[in-house]
């Protein structure tokens, strides 16, 4: 019988082992092993061996216990403030409990930090009472890591901070405050040498400063230079945490300014008269038939997981690019800026639902899908002020898929791929607008909104809300939409695609799949293939 041995250390250890001689000596019989960071398909199988230890009946209800639990953590652990390891992620788990989901599901993201900080520090008898001091301390220690642009101080710079703070608010035993700080989690020793923890402690932080000095000139002169630079990530999470911790007019008012300015020349897109030059492309619009694939829903959430880490792995690659490498890149930079504030603004708005008065609820919510629908406008006015550049990169992947084109195939040719090609972008646009605003709790304002401005990109907009998870569809509500859109080729394609997306994506019962390809025209090709799934009970499609 072979006898193993093994051992856990933090990964300063390692540092140890390059320094220590003895060290060294002691680990050179021992490999080392690193526990497994979680992307989103790691994630999502996780969750959903989690969900199937729960009551689950059916594959339509496994898919709605996954997605709210999926979306809370990756509403947290997608922001890359806390670490996407196993031991987080269970912790996150039990949080989602029956009991505590829904209280979770509608509060804002950071309240799942504050619910970890707080948990450590009762794990040391730290009463309540005593939360608002050393909260307090630890904003102005994330303040003076800011205007210090240090990540981590030695202990006679805390000394000084220490002295100062002792001088403004209120004295503190230093080494004991660290250490209790330490203990729970909340900073980071190295030697002598302390930091915050995890990011999330840090912008917790350094939120709750701006909040509480937000009425002071030289902080209101911080936030709008950060409201400036929102696609800088530590930019937007400073604003995201400053935001939970109050709920200022100014400062939405400032992160709306931004969004308003992107593209600003350039009107919203509707999706009605203004892309009849696109309809032209394709003359055949009395029937589009839509054809699918019958697929495995579960390898298809897989792989769309999978996706979404390799675009994760490209964003974090350049997350923060350098002002001058940008400045001969305009388009870009806004094409940035609109995408982070919008989902910034969306993530206000859902937090502040109950608190905002409708009237600025629909004028934000309007904010969030006019930044995406005149990025479009101006995609439209570029291609049509310069079409021969445009056809001329459309032909040339026309001939790579058939190089024998003739003269009149390659202009139908040309015509469809330049169709689908706006329309793909256009239907991603649509979805990923449609996230940031997407909330049970705002329906009544997109409908509304909707309702003052029925424009065709609105209405596409608010039925994305409905495709992008797995609760019932309004099938009726799609229906009438569908045929209002018929001679609407362009329009009619984006709802399409997100039919055959949400069909791609979750479980749906035979009736409703039924119900939803008819609207659409969606035709799957291939007999619908029943997935079973034994446990305790069967799960069924239906």
């Amino acid at each position: 019988t072979t006898l193993f041995r093994s051992f856990t250390a933090t990964t300063g250890f390692e540092i140890s082992e390059l320094i220590n001689k003895k060290a060294a000596k002691t680990l050179q019989d021992y490999s080392t092993f690193e526990i497994t960071r979680f992307g989103h398909a790691l994630r999502h199988k996780l969750i959903r061996k989690w969900c199937l230890c729960g009551q689950v009946g059916t594959l339509p209800e496994l898919d709605r216990q996954i997605y709210e639990t999926e979306h809370i953590v990756n509403v947290v652990v997608g922001r890359n403030l806390v670490p996407a390891q196993p031991f987080y992620l269970l912790i996150l788990f039990q949080s989602c409990t029956l009991n505590q989901q829904a209280e979770l599901k509608n509060s804002s993201f950071a309240h799942y930090y504050e619910y970890l900080m707080t948990g450590n520090l009762k794990k040391y008898k730290v009463k309540r009472d005593q939360y608002d001091e050393l909260f307090n301390y630890l904003s102005h220690l994330a303040w003076y890591f800011r205007v210090s642009s240090i990540s981590e101080a030695s202990l006679s710079e805390l000394t000084s901070f220490n002295t100062e703070y002792a001088k403004l608010i209120f004295k503190v035993d230093l080494q004991p405050r660290l250490d209790l700080l330490v203990s729970a989690k909340l900073l980071s020793k190295r030697g002598d040498y302390y930091s915050f923890a995890y990011p999330y402690v840090f912008f917790f932080f350094l939120g709750l400063y701006l909040a509480k000095n937000l009425h002071k000139p030289e902080i209101k002169g911080v936030v709008t230079e950060l409201c400036s630079k929102l696609s800088s990530r530590r930019n937007a999470h400073a604003i995201l945490f400053l935001t939970y911790h109050v709920n200022d007019p100014w400062v939405i008012e400032q992160v709306a300014t931004v969004l308003s300015k992107c593209f600003s020349t350039y009107k919203p897109i509707q999706m009605d008269e203004d892309i009849k030059s696109v309809n032209e492309l394709v003359k055949e619009t009395t029937e589009q038939i839509l054809k699918i694939e019958a697929s495995n829903i579960d390898e298809n959430q897989q792989e769309v997981r999978k996706l979404r880490d390799e675009q994760d792995d490209l964003e974090n690659s350049g997350e923060e690019l350098d002002e001058d490498n940008l400045a001969n890149s305009t388009i870009f930079r806004e094409v940035t800026m609109f995408i982070k504030t919008a989902e910034i603004l969306g993530q206000i708005v859902k937090n502040y639902y109950g608190s905002l008065e409708r009237a600025k609820k629909k004028q934000l919510i309007t904010e969030v899908f006019d930044a995406p629908l005149r990025f479009l406008g101006f995609l439209f006015k570029a291609i049509q002020e310069n079409p021969d550049a445009f056809v001329l990169e459309i032909e040339k992947i026309a001939l790579l898929r058939n190089p024998d084109l003739k003269a009149l195939n390659k202009r139908v040719a040309i015509s469809n791929i330049a169709f689908q090609f706006l329309g793909q972008v256009c239907t991603g646009i649509i979805l990923r607008s449609s996230i940031n605003i997407s909330s049970d709790n705002l329906d009544d304002d997109i409908k509304d909104l909707i309702n003052d401005k029925p424009n065709t990109a609105y209405k596409l907009l608010g039925i994305g809300t409905k495709f992008i998870s797995p609760k019932n569809l309004p099938l009726d509500e799609i229906q009438r939409l569908a045929k209002e859109l018929k001679h609407n080729a362009f329009a009619y394609g984006i709802l399409q695609s997100l039919g055959a997306m949400h069909i791609h994506q979750f479980h749906l019962r035979i009736e409703d799949q039924q119900k939803l390809c008819a609207a659409l025209c969606i035709k799957i090709e291939a007999s619908q293939i029943i997935d079973y799934r034994t446990k305790e009970t069967k799960l069924l499609n239906k």
